[in-house]
């Protein structure tokens, strides 16, 4: 339970424990690399998630007391700089990236349908981010020769409901095969 506490930016003490400040021992070191490039949410990220993710993510928000935007910057910021530094940067009082705000909701609708897996995409997504975390995610999209809108949707899909709701992709990439008839002798 503290570790939910403190990816929430909440830290609840029993009747045990001491309110007083007490010097903080920092148990995560995280990796030491600098984040201070991501201090302003300056560039909009806009993509498309099927209605299944909605639900998802309105749940989650409600059960967190979180909005929408704080859940997936999270996620992106786990999937590109690993939650090793998330917790050491929440352990150290930076709550850039943890879950805190107050609930919102906003929808859309779209027929757009590039993830068949979990339905049509209908839910309009619009989540601010640092400059550099976007330019971190499309040059990842860009090795995986797909748009930043399809691999952001991908990122969120397998970190919610795990990597097998997205089997054709992994497919392609796993197992190339080629193959070649041998001639009659």
């Amino acid at each position: 339970m503290k570790l939910f506490d403190l990816l929430l930016k909440k830290r609840k003490y029993s009747s045990k424990e001491s309110v007083e400040p007490k010097v903080q021992k920092h148990t995560i070191t995280g990796t030491g690399r600098s984040y201070s490039m991501l201090d302003t949410y300056d560039t909009a990220l806009k993509f498309w998630l099927p209605e299944a993710m909605e639900i998802a993510l309105t749940e989650m928000c409600s059960n967190a007391h979180t909005t929408r935007s704080d859940i997936i910057r999270q996620t992106l910021f786990t999937y590109l700089y690993g939650r090793y530094d998330l917790f050491s940067l929440i352990e150290r009082g930076d709550t850039r990236f943890a879950l805190s705000s107050p609930i919102l909701f906003s929808k859309s609708v779209s027929t757009e349908n590039k993830t068949p897996e979990l339905g049509k995409n209908t839910e309009d997504v619009k989540v601010w981010i640092a400059k550099q975390m976007k330019d971190d995610l499309q040059a990842l999209a860009d090795k995986s020769n797909l748009t930043l809108s399809h691999f952001i949707r991908e990122i969120l899909i397998s970190n919610l409901f795990g990597h097998t709701y997205l089997p054709e992709r992994i497919d392609r990439e796993l197992f190339k095969l080629t193959v070649v008839e041998k001639p009659p002798t």
